[in-house]
């Protein structure tokens, strides 16, 4: 098939997948999988101390390329019809720039092999994703991470930015006792959804499965913002919800597609710094629209920043796919799996998100919930161990102790950070009487802390490759600025309630990027899709149970201490005991002063005990992330990588 120019060219096989037409740098990596797939494992005249070796390929401007032809009893595809390689001796010690290969045209397809009971299939996947950092340049991958941070930034504020209108749209459609509910079916779906969105874009692409989270997510915020009841709203929030899980999850899968996992670090790190900072300025906006225009302007703000999102996918989003038909990728799908764990997952939210607050932890509809919920799980467990031939998620990946301690280390994670992001401005919204906005004005300097840190974060790991150390030092900053914010009182003065929130920031901070990448470096390239997806979900569902364990315990304790004080003001039994659906009752002008203090030290107390829970859910993670073990991966660079940028990892192709 290659046309050898002189004798000491050395020929390579069709199925090799990588077809240029000016100098590449080519990888072993690369090398290898042609050989392999070939069946012939020659050299291709490279130096052992230089892992990648330049090659000159000769083709014709007008090289055509057959799609998926038979090779043979390879049972790959040879995609290159014609065209010659030769070594190019010369040139050997020389790098083209990204300009050059710019004026030359340079032109770099990919090439899949079909599975037909060969090994070929579990090299495929990272063929494919070095291949897709071959196709992506300096400037589009900013671009496409603008894009991606973008759609972050919108489905995170949507998280909060309905929380201080809720009295607005219960006022409005005359349903206040129903609002709870637009948080519950965003939370919801946005949880129950994420471990199958990593399989779902592994069979109908990245873009494709982008593009249609998206789309659901701008329908259905059109649909919030148009709502003309309680109803109509409670579902679309759903809908939205469905949405905004496809985006958080395929966001960090894209970012790892087109970066190498020693520089990821710094990318997803712009993820988290996004979602930090929506957090912050979603209940202000929401505040601002409130009070200026409409409640619905919550919503329409997501359709013009949506659409754009949606036209730089379109535009410079081209990550590798298998080219199959609808009827082939439908056969892919583990629907008795998909169906199994989204019924337990929801049943199990609806018993997290109503335990304490609508029944009793203890009634009959909450433990059976549970039950259900924990039933269904165990059932997804079995099912996806024996019966479908590509399971949403991969029993074999959990059977590491490292990877179940980096799951632990990440469920901590999530307890801990959504646990301080809803009870820190509940302190201050019950001590100091401050409003919704004010009271999210106090958790400023933790939330800025993580952004600050979140970034730190993935550069020093990129920089020095030391993710689990990063992870280890966060736990242990958590761990301390959680003991730390116990001493929180009503009265504490302002410098004590910023030092005691950075602490805290700084351990989060440095731990949300390393745990991703930790994960995606213990796997497969080929498993990198389902497992972030599934280590996002980890997050989530961390938070759903920390925010159960602590209003657990919250109230529980509050009860306690309520108890005497309303024996000795029994005048005052009612107004008391309200004050735990509404704080403001304690804070009216009848109510009497040294009454309210003591309420108030009341609830200082049960929040204290509160925000103890977390230090041993921040020590457990310590633990963990000591366990878990860094993959090979993830090596620190060499000098000669950081003085001469002249190679990358010998796994890597990267146009530089």
């Amino acid at each position: 098939m290659f046309n050898t120019e002189n004798s000491s060219s050395t020929s390579l096989s069709p199925a090799c997948p990588l077809s240029v037409s000016n100098n590449v740098y080519v990888s072993s990596r690369f090398q290898n999988e042609c050989l392999a797939v070939s069946g012939d494992r020659r050299k291709i005249g490279h130096s052992k101390a230089d892992p990648i070796a330049p090659i000159t390929a000769s083709v014709d401007k007008s090289l055509k390329f057959s799609r998926y032809q038979e090779a043979g009893p390879s049972s790959c595809e040879s995609i290159i019809t014609t065209g010659s390689v030769s070594q190019d001796k010369e040139n050997t010690n020389s790098m083209p720039t990204l300009m050059s290969l710019k004026k030359e045209n340079t032109v770099v397809k990919r090439v899949g092999c079909r599975d037909r009971g060969s090994d070929d299939e579990k090299e495929k996947g990272a063929v494919e994703a070095d291949v897709a950092r071959v196709l992506i340049t300096p400037s589009r991958r900013y671009i496409i991470m603008f894009g991606l941070v973008l759609s972050v930034f919108l489905a995170a504020m949507d998280q909060t930015i309905v929380a201080v209108v809720l009295p607005n749209i219960g006022a409005q459609f005359d349903a206040l006792s129903n609002t709870a509910w637009l948080g519950t079916a965003y939370l919801i779906t946005i949880t129950a959804l994420q471990p199958l969105y990593g399989k779902l874009s592994d069979i109908f692409g990245r873009l494709q499965v982008l593009l249609f989270a998206l789309g659901i997510f701008l329908v259905g915020s059109a649909l919030c913002a148009t709502a003309q009841s309680m109803i109509w709203l409670i579902i679309s929030r759903g809908v939205t919800g469905i949405g905004g899980s496809g985006i958080f999850a395929l966001s960090i899968i894209i970012l790892s597609d087109i970066t190498t996992i020693k520089n990821r670090g710094r990318y997803i790190s712009c993820i988290s710094f996004a979602w930090t900072i929506a957090s912050v300025i979603g209940p202000l906006l929401g505040g601002v629209f409130a009070d200026k225009v409409t409640w619905r302007w919550c919503f329409y703000i997501n359709l013009p920043i949506g659409a754009v999102t949606v036209i730089i996918s379109l535009l410079f989003l081209r990550v590798p796919t298998q080219k199959s038909s609808w009827k082939e990728k439908l056969k892919r799908i583990d629907f008795l799996g998909s169906l199994i764990i989204v019924a337990g997952l929801v049943v199990l939210l609806l018993a997290l998100s109503w335990g304490g607050k609508e029944y009793p932890w203890n009634s009959a509809v909450i433990i059976s919930l549970l039950v259900v919920g924990l039933v269904l799980l165990i059932a997804f467990v079995l099912v996806e161990a024996y019966i479908p031939p590509e399971p949403i998620l991969k029993i074999s990946l959990f059977k590491s102790y490292s990877m179940l301690a980096l799951i632990i280390a990440i469920l901590t994670s999530g307890m801990v950070m959504y646990s301080l992001i809803y009870y820190v401005p509940v302190f201050f919204s019950i001590t100091q009487n401050a409003s919704s906005i004010n009271a999210g004005l106090h958790l400023l300097p933790f939330l800025v802390t993580v952004s600050i840190f979140a970034l730190a974060s993935g550069q020093l790991t990129s920089y020095t490759g030391r993710y689990r150390l990063v992870t280890i030092f966060g736990f242990l900053f958590a761990a301390v600025g959680s003991g730390i914010v116990t001493l929180l009182r009503p009265d504490s003065t302002l410098d004590k309630q910023i030092g005691y929130l950075i602490l805290c920031g700084i351990g989060i901070g440095l731990v949300l990027p390393p745990v991703i990448v930790l994960g995606q470096s213990m796997v497969k390239p080929n498993d990198i899709a389902i497992i972030t997806s599934f280590l996002m979900f980890t997050r989530t569902i961390g938070g759903v149970l920390g925010l159960a364990i602590c209003d657990s315990v919250f109230k529980n304790y509050l009860l306690r201490k309520l108890h005497p004080i309303v024996s000795q003001h029994p005048s005052y039994s009612k107004p008391i005991l309200d004050s735990q659906d509404n704080s403001s009752i304690i804070w009216a002008s009848d109510f009497p002063s040294d009454l309210r203090h003591e309420v108030i030290d009341a609830y200082g107390q049960a929040l204290r005990q509160l925000f103890i829970v977390l230090v041993p859910l921040s020590a457990i993670g310590f633990v963990a992330s000591v366990i878990v073990k860094q993959g090979k991966t993830l090596n620190k660079k060499t000098k000669k990588d950081d003085a001469g940028k002249k190679a990358k990892d010998a796994r890597d192709v990267e146009l530089a």
